[in-house]
């Protein structure tokens, strides 16, 4: 568990604990309307524990309803705009509590004063992690360009050309499903390597090769019990299609294609 720091403003808070990379949450209050605790610039951190870790919005009328959009922010990785309502002014506008409307979570103020309050609660998540299974020029390329963008990037390999035995899943047991795992192994354990990334939560799993052998070694893993839907999660060839024939042009769509990813952005 994170322990406050009394003495931390919340800009202090998350910096810190983006230095520690630690998931919280930060909230500001940006309106308010009627008697309330709260007031407009008011800042608190939240963690992935619901603790508030620095900061005050308002008291307990503010921070059960912001404690449960920290959660979801946290979740999703996605802000979380909420609207804290006194029930009268719910039921005028014939919002429930806990409905979302255009973009704004809707909470009951249960406080006497009644007041309305407008919170922005934003997700302050660790940076995803590139995780390069394999070695070539590709990867190697991949791996320097990431490291230049200032992306965190590992690189996972045996160093030998006979990979039998090799446990490519031991490079990805911490993996989260923010992070993404490219297999550039070109032939030497590619089968296992898949294996191993597709036992991960990867929430991306890209492979380096033609869409012909990503078919065939797709047909195999099948054939050894791994599900169809499963196997979907293979991207391949992977790398947004930009004409990449070097292998640095070829890295520089691998990464343009997670950064479309992240952003929601659509393919060119």
């Amino acid at each position: 568990m994170t322990m406050p720091f009394a003495s931390e403003s919340p800009l202090a808070a998350s910096l810190r604990l983006q230095r520690e990379d630690t998931p919280h949450a930060v909230a500001l209050v940006t309106r308010v309307q009627g008697a309330t605790a709260a007031h407009p610039g008011a800042r608190a951190v939240i963690g992935a524990d619901g603790i508030v870790i620095s900061g005050f919005l308002g008291g307990g009328c503010v921070t059960g309803a912001v404690r449960r959009a920290a959660a979801e922010a946290l979740r999703s990785g996605q802000p979380v705009m909420v609207a804290l309502r006194p029930q009268a002014a719910l039921d005028a506008a014939g919002v429930p509590a806990g409905e979302t409307q255009e973009g704004w979570h809707y909470a009951r103020n249960g406080c006497p004063s009644e007041g309305h309050v407008d919170i922005f609660v934003e997700p302050v998540l660790p940076a995803p992690l590139l995780i390069v299974l394999g070695r070539g020029p590709v990867a190697d390329a991949l791996v320097q360009l990431a490291e230049a963008m200032g992306a965190p990037v590992t690189q996972t390999t045996p160093g030998q050309s006979d990979c039998a035995g090799f446990d490519w899943a031991d490079a990805l047991h911490d993996t989260t499903r923010r992070d993404a795992v490219i297999v550039a192994t070109q032939g030497s354990g590619d089968r296992e390597a898949l294996r191993a990334a597709l036992a991960s939560p990867a929430g991306h799993i890209g492979f380096v090769a033609s869409r012909r052998k990503a078919e065939k070694l797709r047909d195999r893993l099948a054939n050894e019990g791994i599900p169809q839907e499963a196997l979907t999660r293979i991207q391949a060839p992977t790398g947004l299609d930009i004409g990449a024939r070097t292998p640095g042009e070829i890295a520089l769509s691998i990464l343009a294609e997670l950064v479309a990813s992240r952003r929601d952005a659509p393919a060119p």
